[in-house]
């Protein structure tokens, strides 16, 4: 079950024929995929924002971008973004957001640091290796195995999807 699956599935529950529309399985309807998708995508930019404006404009935009494929049993994820990214990013996560209070608290600056700037991390057994996971992520980023409208953003939108990690 994906997070995208939920509304569809709220909608059918309440009578609603919208879902049809959406992206996401409607679950009463649908079997559970055998795998999922995850891609997120940020502008390390965004993090400095919640500190200093002035200091997040002064920064080349880089952008810290992950690909993820997972089953019931565990996955992989990928970090595509480049070595001095993902270092900003376990920089500001661990010392400057208030979460990162955790991760100094209990000394797991290693942990964090490799889950944050290794270039790929297997979580649990999946039942398929990292070179599948690459392909299965592949296609259905190109459409393989969703369905995906185009639709006009109006700038707003675009912003508050970017500022969210969507784009």
């Amino acid at each position: 079950m994906r997070h995208i699956d939920l509304f569809p599935t709220i909608l059918d529950a309440l009578g609603y024929e919208q879902w049809k529309t959406l992206p996401g399985r409607n679950l009463f309807r649908n079997e559970l995929a055998s795998y999922g998708t995850s891609y997120y995508n940020r502008s390390i930019n965004d993090y400095f924002r919640r500190i200093n404006a002035y200091v997040a404009d002064l920064i080349p935009t880089r952008r810290y971008e992950i690909e993820a494929v997972y089953d019931d049993s565990g996955g992989f994820s990928f970090v595509r973004s480049s070595y001095p990214t993902r270092l900003l990013v376990y920089l500001f996560r661990t010392f400057a957001l208030p979460n990162g209070k955790y991760t100094r608290g209990n000394r797991k600056y290693r942990a964090a640091y490799r889950a944050i700037t290794r270039e790929q991390q297997r979580y649990g057994s999946p039942a398929f290796s990292s070179t599948e996971a690459e392909e299965l992520f592949d296609d259905a980023i190109d459409g393989k195995y969703s369905q995906q409208d185009q639709i006009a953003l109006s700038d707003d939108a675009v912003e508050n999807l970017s500022d969210l990690g969507y784009l």
